[in-house]
């Protein structure tokens, strides 16, 4: 997906591009985009500071269908950076990756045009890269440079100072992080700052100024000190190698990247050696750093590095540093450099322990030279000598400062006037201050922002009181309702509990009566089938005590009907019958005996017994029973025979 719409990306671009002449990028621009460049088939590669880039990037910046390779820069200054030291040319090791291609190229011969005439510096600079160019001319339009404001003759000035650079116990700032290499000397920077600011008051631009220094260290310190009273700028690339080499919150400390995110670019330019190469300006500052006694020069060893700090300046340069140092350097290469540039610094009478300025207006020297930031604000205030202005200024009132260069068309007049507001208040501001409030009104303006102020403030915390409340209205009455599921959780589980402990005790009911079952089963069996024999023998009884009765009542019935003939016979029948009820009385006896020995149960036999006594308590009740009805029949067939009697009485 992402390679689909690179290539859609390309296409649109591809159309763009073919109808430019000129197609400008950086060579990670053309490494990034190499298959659009091939599409395009550029038929030259054009590489501007190639003597700054790695060999790999001007070879992987070449198209396919490339016909010429044109490489412009310099071998005899900075070389590309390269990281690791064992890699550099100057370990020794071989590997060499900071030569470019165009340095190899050169040295191998490979024919080449050199620049013939410059058009950059004034003679009095360029003559002190000359032996490093002897070939160099300078263009006739070079001399012509505007003089060095405030300086007199002077294009060139090396202050010479002898303050240590600082230790490493310095409490400047940079070193409280041990995280990084890097040199700071805090004498130089008052003096540059003293020196900007006197250039500053010689008329010249901000933007016609740049301060240099080999280390960020000194670039950090120069930020911190000059962005407070004139606006200093540093470029994206020496911000970045200070994000790498410094602490986060050393550079937070000092505002850095804040400010220079408020202002962008407005101020004066700071930036190291190595990232200014390839650029220029009017006028050049620069903070060498090192100073002391066993002649350690650091990065100002390199002549490379050297060519590039002294061919940036147009009109004039001003170098601070110490050249007892610098021309005892323990390096051998920049002793030798260092000393043939010293030399003829001192030959010209550039060499001074302090800035030899000179008063624009009056046109003499201010003596003794400026040598520290104290003799500046004591011998040079506002950018001349010490005499007072007194020129009219266009207000009416006379310069009140020392003498200084320029018209008075900026000078701010600070007499005291007194005038009205447009409210009609008295009040008293400085002459130039035209547009200066009122203190009346500011301070009426300060009460009623006050009271708003209070107002809009009694509103805040009673909004967010209301906020405060209305949250907490609303947590409790989510609080309030998570616990209400909780409560039915909570119930829920307890019903499930409850009924699960049911089902428990259901099973275990059912399993304990299963087992009660299981151990009555036998004994209940041997109880029914007693139960069921007995019956059977009882019902076998009653059956035939009933077939008994209804043979009593048959023989009643047929006594009755054969009348007291049959009385007798019903009497023996009666007899017969109670011997018959006693042989079933015995019967029963004997089967209860019989039953008894059967299921060896003495509780079963008093049982059999006592029911055998209820059937003879039964019997006997029949017997009497019978009685009464054989004494009833006796009566009614008494009654029948005197009704017959009577019958026979009334027939007759």
């Amino acid at each position: 997906m992402q390679a689909e719409l690179k290539d859609l990306r390309n296409s649109g671009w591809e159309s763009v591009l073919k109808k430019a002449r000129v197609i400008g990028c950086t060579v990670t621009g053309a490494a990034s985009h190499k298959a659009l460049l091939d599409a395009l088939q550029p038929g030259v590669l054009l590489v501007e500071e190639a003597g700054e880039l790695l060999e790999a990037h001007v070879l992987t910046s070449l198209c396919t269908k490339a016909k010429h390779l044109v490489l412009i820069g310099d071998h005899k200054q900075l070389r590309p950076k390269v990281e690791s030291y064992s890699l550099q040319k100057e370990s020794g090791r071989g590997y060499d990756l900071n030569v470019s291609l165009f340095e190899r190229l050169v040295l191998a011969g490979f024919p080449h045009a050199s620049l013939a005439v410059q058009h950059r510096m004034h003679p009095d600079i360029s003559r002190l890269v000359r032996p490093t160019y002897p070939a160099l001319h300078d263009h006739p339009s070079v001399a012509q440079h505007p003089a060095f404001k405030g300086l007199g003759q002077h294009r060139v000035v090396f202050i010479h100072h002898e303050v240590p650079e600082d230790g490493e116990d310095s409490n400047s700032g940079w070193h409280a992080s041990k995280v990084q290499q890097s040199k700071v000397n805090s004498h130089e920077v008052g003096m540059v700052r003293a020196v900007v600011t006197y250039l500053l008051q010689q008329g010249y631009a901000k933007e016609q100024l740049v301060v240099l220094t080999p280390y960020l260290g000194q670039l950090l310190e120069l930020k911190q000190a000059l962005a407070k009273e004139m606006g200093a700028a540093v470029d994206e690339m020496d911000m970045a190698d200070l994000r790498k080499a410094v602490l986060p919150q050393l550079l937070a400390n000092l505002y850095v990247e804040d400010k220079d995110k408020q202002h962008g670019n407005n101020g004066v330019r700071l930036a190291t050696i190595d990232n200014y190469q390839g650029e220029e300006s009017d006028i050049v500052v620069a903070s060498l750093v090192r100073s002391n006694s066993a002649g350690k020069v650091g990065f100002l060893k390199e002549p490379e590095r050297i060519n590039v700090l002294l061919s940036r300046a147009r009109y004039g340069m001003i170098l601070i540093g110490n050249a007892d140092t610098l021309r005892n350097a323990s390096s051998s290469a920049a002793k030798s450099h260092w000393g043939r540039v010293l030399t003829a610094m001192g030959e010209a009478g550039q060499i001074h322990t302090g800035l030899p300025a000179v008063c624009q207006r009056h046109q003499r020297p201010i003596l003794p030279v400026l040598d520290s930031p104290a003799a500046f604000l004591q011998r040079s205030p506002d950018g001349g000598c010490c005499e007072p202005c007194s020129a009219t200024l266009p207000c009416g009132h006379p310069c009140k400062l020392h003498c200084h260069a320029g018209g008075h068309d900026t000078i701010k007049c600070k007499v005291q006037v007194t005038t009205f507001c447009p409210a009609g208040h008295v009040h008293t501001r400085l002459c130039f201050g035209r547009d200066a409030a009122c203190p009346t009104c500011v301070e009426l303006r300060r009460v009623e922002d006050e009271e708003a102020a209070k107002l809009k403030k009694l509103e805040a915390n009673a909004a967010r009181k209301r906020s405060a409340s209305d949250q907490e209205a609303v947590r409790l009455r989510g609080k309030a309702a998570a616990l209400q599921q909780q409560l039915r959780a909570l119930e829920d589980d307890l019903q499930q509990h409850k009924e699960l402990m049911a089902a428990e005790m259901e099973a275990i009911e059912l399993e304990l009566a299963l087992e009660l079952q299981k151990a009555q089963v036998p004994a209940q069996l041997v109880d029914w089938a007693a139960e069921q024999e007995h019956q059977a023998v009882v019902d076998h009884a009653a059956q035939e005590e009933r077939a008994a009765a209804e043979r009593l009542r048959l023989e009643a019935d047929k006594l009755a009907a054969e009348e007291a003939a049959q009385q007798a016979e019903g009497m023996k029948e009666i007899a017969d019958q109670q011997r018959q009820l006693a042989a079933i009385s015995a019967q029963l006896q004997q089967e209860a005996d019989a039953a008894r020995k059967r299921y060896v149960s003495d509780q079963e036999a008093a049982r059999l017994r006592g029911k055998a006594s209820a059937l003879q308590q039964h019997l006997r009740a029949l017997e009497e029973d019978l009685r009464r009805r054989k004494e009833l029949m006796a009566a009614e067939m008494e009654a029948k025979k005197l009704e017959l009697a009577l019958e026979l009485q009334d027939f007759a």
